[in-house]
């Protein structure tokens, strides 16, 4: 039964024991870029679909796509998200990308803002708005958005 747990860096989420470490390898591989991260996050949709966070991050990665046919896996991942979201980080990042399925970039980048000024070690937060910065050609929040957190 999922309940609520600390991420390694101390980030609150929804999940067991085994689904947290599955994420924490996951926020990992896509810190590193490691080519491996799809496949993390593949896992933690079949073994722990009821993790939020991993939700998020499988949504994130099929958002940061530039195939259109990756939408349809985004939504899908909203929605796993929306529906297991229970505590404040998991619903923010939902909002965030609820946001960005509308299109709404910059929305979604002061989401993620929020979710940083509460939460300034939640890597994913920071790694997937890092990419939005550079997707906006927002050159501050490329050089400030890290210091902030």
């Amino acid at each position: 039964m999922p309940s609520a747990r600390n991420d390694q860096h101390d980030n609150p989420l929804t999940g067991t024991s085994e689904g947290v470490a599955a994420y924490d390898r996951a926020v990992d591989r896509l810190l590193r870029f490691h080519p491996d991260v799809l496949a993390s996050a593949d896992e933690l949709a079949t073994d722990h679909s009821r993790l939020p966070m991993g939700q998020a991050l499988l949504a994130y990665l099929h958002l940061m796509s530039t195939d259109a046919e990756d939408l349809a896996g985004a939504r899908t991942a909203a929605e796993g998200l929306r529906t297991t979201a229970d505590l404040p980080r998991e619903r923010l990042h939902s909002a965030a990308v609820d946001s960005w399925l509308d299109r709404d970039w910059t929305g979604t980048s002061a989401t993620l803002d929020d979710v940083l000024r509460q939460w300034p070690a939640d890597l994913l937060a920071l790694a997937i708005s890092h990419q939005l910065d550079f997707f906006l050609g927002d050159a501050a929040n490329l050089r400030h958005r890290v210091g902030r957190s």
